[in-house]
């Protein structure tokens, strides 16, 4: 009788009254030992259910079967791991689940250890490092150009949203009013430590205002580059949608709407900001200086002040960046060069493109 040797395997565990299983690797020390895996945050299951061992895969008995044991492993897990609720795997490589990563977490946090042993200043300034490092090195987010991050966080918010739909989980298992109660909650700690959008200073939200701005038309996205007829149709579906659901402004009542633009009001005048951050006559001066300007529309050769011809476009179904700045007396292009960088921007290249639709040439 020929003498049997350990063996190294990949198994899994299954349980005769349960849907929870199990996948693991295991290195016998003698062929056929006892062995039904080695749980430690749901080993109470083993001992209160009757387990069931399946043998999925043998390998050569040297290191290089053990490592090729465990990738098989990891194989197995990695598809269903975080995502199977009946999954009892806390670790996949060098991963743990979230359950034990949240756990860990509170520990430090009520420790004061690891990161939770810095300030926020520091932790921030440790970001900001850690992220110029990746730039100067091109890796991690950074090893992709700036289209391809685009696509990824697309895809990847898609993704995640709708698996977190359809588990329940993150504001997909909250109710509306939840919602509500935990982005007030999140803004009054913002503002209380200064952080996010209460971080910064008027001018530098109006800065990264305009530099968003900038980009979206760089890019050709955003607002602007939505037809006219689908932005009614965008903003029709949205105010139907918050009426029928009593949110938004329709969750609001009439008199706590008033009150909202009378604070609103009184913060302007307060910091001097918005129509409250020039003097009247300077007010004066730029509503006589925009009445004063006089625009053409490309399609049809109209003359009209900057809203007058926006109204008559819009009318129309014409985009609105089809304009040209005019001289008020003689009607003649005014600023070619400029015509591009202001409100309605528009390239030459994509000028051309749109007005072709219009059968201009």
């Amino acid at each position: 009788m020929s003498k049997r040797h350990p063996r190294i395997y990949v198994y899994k565990i299954t349980f005769e009254e349960i849907k929870y299983y199990y996948y693991g690797v295991h290195k016998e020390a003698r062929f056929g030992e006892y062995y039904m895996g080695s749980p430690e945050t749901h080993k109470w299951m083993w001992d209160f259910y009757t387990p069931q061992k399946q043998i999925l895969q043998l390998f050569d008995y040297n290191d290089e079967g053990y490592y090729e044991a465990l990738e098989i492993e990891k194989r197995l897990i990695f598809p269903v791991f975080n995502t199977d609720p009946y999954c009892l795997n806390e670790s996949c490589g060098a991963r743990i689940s979230l359950k034990i990563a949240r756990e860990v977490g509170l520990r430090h946090k009520e420790n004061g250890t690891g990161i939770f042993s810095l300030t926020h200043e520091e932790r921030v300034e440790i970001g900001k490092r850690t992220v110029q490092q990746h730039k100067e090195k091109g890796i991690g987010l950074y090893k992709f150009t700036e289209e391809e991050r685009r696509e990824i966080g697309r895809k990847s918010g898609l993704k995640t949203g709708k698996e977190n739909y359809e588990k329940g989980l993150g504001i997909g298992g909250m109710t509306l009013e939840e919602r509500r109660e935990a982005n007030k909650k999140a803004m009054e700690t913002q503002k209380e430590l200064g952080i996010g959008f209460w971080g910064m200073s008027y001018e530098k939200r109006k800065r990264n205002g305009e530099n968003s701005v900038k980009k979206n038309r760089e890019r050709g996205v955003g607002i602007e580059f939505i037809p006219t007829e689908e932005r009614k149709r965008i903003s029709k579906e949205a105010i139907e949608n918050h009426r029928k659901n009593g949110t938004g402004l329709f969750s609001i009542s009439q008199e706590k709407r008033k009150e909202m633009s009378d604070k609103t009001i009184e913060t302007h005048k307060r910091l001097k900001i918005g129509l409250y951050g020039i003097t009247t006559e300077q007010r004066r001066e730029n509503t006589k200086k925009q009445k004063s300007k006089r625009f053409k529309c490309l399609v049809t050769g109209k003359i009209e002040n900057d809203s007058a011809l926006s109204r008559f476009q819009n009318k129309n179904n014409i985009d609105k960046r089809l304009r040209v700045e005019v001289d008020p007396t003689t009607f003649e292009e005014i600023n070619i060069e400029e015509n591009n960088k202001g409100k309605w921007y528009i390239s030459n290249e994509e000028k051309k493109e749109l007005l072709q639709t219009y059968g201009v040439s």
